[in-house]
């Protein structure tokens, strides 16, 4: 399934951005610098975990199953939340310009929840099956742009770090 492909990748890329900011952890960088670092790391774990349940919550959705639809609806709430821990962070210098793509690309991810979000509302009884599906492909398109983008955040936080 096409969704679960975006998941896996999403999980893949929180993992290399864990690893980048584990190396720009060693890099001896100011107070603040670390702080953003030790932030975005534990929000990224959080992201990893919530996108994992949002994965096991849309494999067990029921249309017309009160308890499957709550249950994708936490887990969308959940990282919902998580996307806007991740931009509230306040980055030094150094690190605004990854940041703000970082940013970008949680919009993104938000874009999409919120389409997964009208698509877990019309799966109770005398829900729209056309929405469901209409929403379920918004919502993997707007996944599929939020990878690119949330990629593109970690190669210049590759490229950063290596410098």
């Amino acid at each position: 399934m096409k969704m679960t492909k975006l998941v896996k990748n999403i999980g893949v890329l929180a993992l290399a951005a864990l690893m980048m900011l584990t190396l720009a952890a060693c890099g001896g960088g100011n107070k603040e610098e670390e702080k953003w670092e030790q932030d975005v790391t534990v929000i990224m774990e959080d992201i990893t975990a919530s996108q994992t349940a949002f994965n096991t919550a849309l494999a067990n959705i029921q249309p017309g199953d009160e308890a499957s639809q709550t249950a994708i609806l936490d887990a969308i709430a959940t990282l919902e939340g998580d996307f806007a821990k991740l931009k509230a962070v306040e980055a030094p210098e150094k690190y605004k310009d990854v940041q703000a793509k970082f940013n970008t690309a949680a919009d993104k991810a938000l874009e999409g929840t919120a389409a997964f979000k009208e698509m877990a509302n019309n799966l109770g009884d005398g829900g729209d099956m056309t929405v469901v599906s209409d929403k379920l492909s918004a919502g993997q398109t707007a996944y599929e742009a939020f990878l690119t983008l949330w990629q593109e955040a970690l190669d210049d936080l590759t490229a950063l770090v290596t410098a």
